[in-house]
């Protein structure tokens, strides 16, 4: 996500470095412009706030509350933007910690500089395939959530800062069940193709493709689009099959097995 601190806050509180204004609230996470420039994602473990005193689009101050949270926790300082930044300095417990700017590698596009691994790399897609309302975008809320927090040293992140913003605001929405049924999204209604990266250790080391279908398409090899769709499964790394739930309800193992066999 980019460069940062990670510090064991036993205050239960979390403070702004500086001025600025509030770009999103999160259940676990506050986004800021500072003033100077900096854009911070400050994160709390896997808890929710307890409170939270301000609100998006506001502006704040220096040293000013922003929110409240068990204490003893994990919180994550993350300059979202650091690309545009040489070394980072962060203030502590009183010292100060330095992180040092990055160096970009470039790696050549060209078929005679690069080797065959590489290619496939580039070129990894992941297709997942369902039926209407079967979950798909479910599913892709709910693992980019997860692991843009990060597990075991692995994380995803989108390429696009807006996308990573619509993904963890959808999935905060679906989070929520005090809304309902509105919180689940629509169906897919046209092919969307998103683009992540891998990291491990927060350093790229797969880009990778996601590509979702409408359901139609599955079903009416007609359809204008439907060569393309075969292709992308054929050139695809893994396919992500999703089945409605309700085909799977009740004992009757045979019963489930043609559900599945009928209506998939």
């Amino acid at each position: 996500m980019g460069r940062g601190a990670a510090v064991r806050n036993t205050s239960g509180r979390i403070i702004s470095p500086s001025g600025g204004r509030v770009l999103k609230v999160f259940r676990n996470a506050i986004s800021i412009a500072s003033n100077s420039g900096i854009n911070l994602f400050i994160q709390v473990g896997d808890n929710s706030f307890y409170e939270v005193c301000v609100k998006e689009n506001q502006q704040i101050n220096a040293n000013q509350i922003l929110a409240y949270f068990n204490v003893n926790k994990i919180v994550m300082f993350t300059v979202k933007n650091d690309a545009e930044f040489g070394d980072i300095t962060f203030q502590l417990g009183g010292q100060n910690y330095t992180l040092k700017s990055q160096e970009k590698k470039v790696i050549s596009t060209s078929k005679n500089n690069s080797s065959q691994e590489e290619n496939e790399m580039e070129e990894t897609k992941f297709t997942i395939l369902g039926e209407s309302l079967s979950g798909k975008t479910c599913y892709l809320l709910a693992m980019y959530s997860a692991m843009s927090e990060g597990i075991n040293g692995y994380s995803i992140v989108a390429k696009d800062d807006r996308l990573d913003t619509e993904l963890l605001e959808s999935f905060e929405k679906l989070d929520d069940d005090s809304i309902s049924n509105e919180r689940f999204p629509g169906a897919t209604d046209q092919t969307v193709t998103y683009l992540f990266n891998l990291n491990y250790a927060h350093k790229p080391i797969m880009p990778f493709k996601w590509i979702d279908y409408p359901a139609r398409i599955m079903r009416d090899k007609t359809d204008e689009d439907y060569p393309k769709v075969a292709q992308n499964i054929r050139e695809s790394s893994t396919l992500f099959i999703c089945v409605d739930g309700n085909l799977l309800v009740g004992d009757n193992t045979a019963r489930k097995i043609k559900n599945v066999k009928r209506k998939c």
